[in-house]
C-alpha cells in the first residue's frame, strides 16, 4: 500500500506525539521499565527522534534560557532569534557535523551574550567591585575565544565539503594515462 505525503507527515506528528508522551512518563526518578522499553525500542527503529527533543545542546540551551530569562516572553523572543540565526546558518540544509557545530555555535551565543549583559549590568549598576568585574571579563573573554571558534570551525567544515578534489587516474592501452581532476561541490 502507497502512503501519500500528508499521509507521511501525519504518521510521523503521531509518532512524534507518542515519543514526547512517553519522554514525560520517563523523565521521572523511577520510570516504568514498560514505558523506558518502548521509548528505546521507538529510538532504535528511528535514531532521528532524538531531535525532537533538539538533542543535547538543544536541551542545554533550552536549560540556559529558562534559568537565565526572567520572563516567558523574553523567553520566547530570545527562542525565535536562536530558531532564526540558526536558519540563517544554513542549519536545515546542513549535513549533521554542520549542525552539531551550528548547534555549539548558538550555546557559545547565548553564554556570551549572557556574560556581556552581566558586565553591562555591573558597570551601569552602581554596585561594582574589581573582583566581580575581573570574573565577569574573564568568563566574557573566554565565551567570546569559544564562540569565535566554533564560528571558525564552521567556516572550515564548509570549505572542505565543497573543496573535495577527486582524481581518476585512467590507464588505457598503449600505456598512456589519463588523469581527471574534479572539485565536488
Amino acid at each position: 500500500m502507497l502512503i501519500n505525503k500528508s499521509q507521511q507527515e501525519l504518521l510521523l506528528k503521531e509518532e512524534t506525539k507518542k515519543f514526547l508522551d512517553l519522554i514525560n512518563k520517563i523523565d521521572k526518578e523511577k520510570p516504568d521499565a514498560t514505558d523506558l522499553q518502548e521509548a528505546e525500542h521507538m529510538v532504535s527503529l528511528n535514531p532521528s527522534l532524538w531531535q525532537v527533543g533538539m538533542g543535547y545542546t538543544g536541551s542545554t540551551l533550552e536549560q540556559f534560557i529558562n534559568k537565565t530569562c526572567p520572563s516567558k516572553g523574553q523567553q520566547l523572543i530570545l527562542k525565535a532569534e536562536i530558531m532564526s540565526i540558526k536558519e540563517n546558518l544554513g542549519y536545515n540544509t546542513s549535513d549533521q557535523s554542520e549542525r552539531l557545530i551550528i548547534d555549539q555555535i548558538m550555546l557559545c551565543w547565548i553564554e556570551m551574550n549572557y556574560a556581556a549583559g552581566r558586565m553591562h549590568g555591573l558597570l551601569t549598576g552602581g554596585e561594582y567591585s574589581i573582583r566581580t568585574g575581573e570574573y565577569w571579563q574573564e568568563n566574557l573573554t573566554r565565551y567570546q575565544n569559544r564562540y569565535l571558534k566554533a564560528i571558525e570551525t564552521l567556516v572550515r567544515i564548509r570549505r572542505l565539503n565543497k573543496g573535495m578534489v577527486l582524481q581518476v587516474n585512467i590507464a588505457t592501452d598503449g600505456g598512456k594515462q589519463i588523469n581527471v581532476n574534479k572539485i565536488e561541490t
